[in-house]
């Protein structure tokens, strides 16, 4: 649920197609009435002819965000191919599974009207001979909204409706708990190995800006003290020293399911020691590997009790 990499500067403010509000007030029964038009993310009009049975999507991640809906039994085909080569895969799909509707989310920060990749999936989707519909999942509250609109393109708009308004609920019980409490800067280290080392140095690796991890971050609390780099891909992001000294963390992020036989503690790393982050023990292992889409809810409440565990009694208190 990250970018790739970025060469163009309109990509960091992209503007949506806003054509979720408009496609729930004109389906609010249960059962969707076809053809359905709506506008996708790149802002391509989208014709549905007729309901959806056969259904593509481009990763495991969305198989798990098609079960959350309710629509699990719809899937024809999970690809494993990357955005890059999603096109050059289009012959091998068509052939094995004959779908009737393709769901492709790409990196948010990648996706609006005019983009270099939403020109290429346009010009591309051409051949493919079945509806392509082109969302962006770096944002919680995207998900949130298209769980609702995937729903009522399926015809499963109740239990996808259920799905929405439960993670639409801890979005709004997150950002109500924890009014008026400051922002801390955080650091997450996604891994501490060589794999993205120009000098085969063992380097920590961090989630940046841009990605569902840091709209995550920015909702419970933290700010990311990675920023945007251009042409990297913002979900492994290699951290120099200086940089992270700077920067100063107030709480750090580590995994600990899995580790590199280059792996060192973060207490054991000497040039560490004096990260704020370090000092007063801020040290929190995420239990989450990938981003879930039927986790999103709990993986929430965990950055808002690492970062601001006070805030958790503010939920507790008004349920």
């Amino acid at each position: 649920m990250s970018a790739s990499g970025c060469s163009h500067e309109q990509s960091l403010n992209p503007q949506p197609a806003a054509a979720t509000d408009s496609l729930v007030s004109k389906h609010k029964a249960k059962q969707t009435v076809y053809p359905l038009v709506l506008k996708d993310a790149c802002g391509a009009e989208v014709t549905i002819p007729s309901e959806p049975q056969r259904v593509a999507v481009d990763n495991a991640e969305l198989n798990d965000f098609m079960k959350v809906i309710g629509a699990g039994d719809k899937i024809v085909e999970v690809t494993e191919d990357s955005a890059s080569s999603l096109w050059g895969a289009r012959e091998r799909i068509i052939a094995k599974s004959k779908p009737d509707f393709f769901l492709y989310p790409a990196p948010s920060v990648l996706i609006y009207p005019g983009s270099e990749m939403c020109m290429n999936i346009q010009t591309g989707s051409r051949t493919l001979g079945f509806p392509i519909w082109v969302t962006g999942h770096s944002e919680i509250n995207q998900i949130a909204s298209d769980m609702l609109t995937v729903g009522i393109i399926l015809n499963r708009r109740e239990s996808a409706e259920q799905a929405s308004d439960k993670l639409g609920k801890t979005i709004a019980q997150v950002k109500e708990a924890r009014q008026g409490l400051p922002m801390k800067k955080v650091y997450w280290e996604r891994g501490y190995n060589r794999s993205f080392s120009k000098n085969n140095q063992v380097t920590s690796v961090g989630v940046g800006k841009n990605t569902l991890e840091d709209d995550l971050l920015s909702l419970a609390g933290g700010e990311n003290i990675l920023p945007w780099v251009e042409n990297q891909n913002p979900a492994s992001i290699p951290v120099a020293l200086e940089q992270l000294l700077k920067a100063d963390p107030d709480l750090i992020l580590y995994q600990n399911y899995f580790r590199s036989p280059e792996y060192v503690p973060l207490k054991e790393r000497e040039e560490w020691q004096s990260l704020r982050a370090i000092r007063t023990s801020q040290l929190y292992v995420y239990p989450f590997d990938e981003m879930r889409y039927s986790e999103l809810s709990e993986n929430l409440m965990t950055l808002l009790q690492a970062i601001h565990p006070e805030a958790i009694s503010r939920i507790t208190e008004n349920k």
